[in-house]
């Protein structure tokens, strides 16, 4: 079995994942900059703002979320970023997501 790495998945955060190289070969991590761009994502007021800012920015401040469609999800316990991101609900809907693109 080859070595493992970390990785980072933008929606889960950092993985560790297993690095695939041929028996007796020593794989290495290269520091890489990566640019991301999530404006489109974002309401005009947020952007330019850091990640961890957004992590507790309010769920409107998200493109096409509206003040009603923020008040309705508040009532679920949803009014951050984080929140939504760390909701139960959702981790179990991209967990049958991706199996479902494993299945035959």
């Amino acid at each position: 079995m080859g070595s493992k790495h970390l990785g980072v998945d933008l929606l889960r955060g950092p993985a560790i994942i297993p690095a695939r190289t041929p028996r007796g070969t020593r794989r290495t991590m290269e520091a890489t900059t990566m640019a991301i761009n999530i404006n489109n994502a974002l309401d005009k007021a947020y952007e330019g703002k850091s990640l961890k800012e957004l992590c507790d920015m309010p769920l409107e401040g998200l493109q096409g979320i509206s003040e009603e469609g923020a008040k309705a999800l508040a009532k679920v316990g949803l009014k951050t970023v984080r929140d939504l991101a760390d909701w139960k609900f959702a981790h179990w809907a991209q967990g049958i997501v991706a199996l479902a693109k494993a299945e035959e």
